[in-house]
């Protein structure tokens, strides 16, 4: 089981300030990828080039699990749930948002472990 301080998850996001969710994933010239841990704390980031490169392909976000961008289109949401990418489309500061998805991320792994040991 994770403990404190390992990677928990990755996060891509569709930011023009890189403070706020606030472009369009098929817009985006660059998405820009969150590594964070299971205490919330931003392990990397990295940019790469996003919806609006005409060489962006799913694959570059091999490892994210999650995506949260201020719209997406049908075209690029198929891609990212066959690929097991979910998406959050929603506006407002990065931060916050991925603080939410650790709790619930910390949540089903305690959910998880507690089914486990009671097996």
């Amino acid at each position: 089981m994770p403990g404190k301080g390992f990677l928990i998850v990755k996060i891509a996001v569709s930011t023009n300030d890189g403070i706020s969710i606030d472009e369009h994933f098929g817009k985006a010239k660059t998405l820009t990828i969150y590594d964070v841990s299971d205490d919330g704390k931003i392990l990397g980031i990295e940019t790469i080039p996003g919806g609006a490169n005409p060489d962006f392909s799913i694959s570059a976000l091999e490892g994210a699990k999650y995506i949260l961008t201020a719209k997406i289109g049908p075209h690029w949401l198929r891609q990212l749930v066959g690929a097991g990418i979910a998406s959050f489309d929603l506006q407002g500061e990065i931060l916050p948002a991925i603080a939410k998805i650790v709790l619930h991320e910390k949540r089903q792994r305690d959910r998880l472990a507690a089914r486990n040991k009671d097996l």
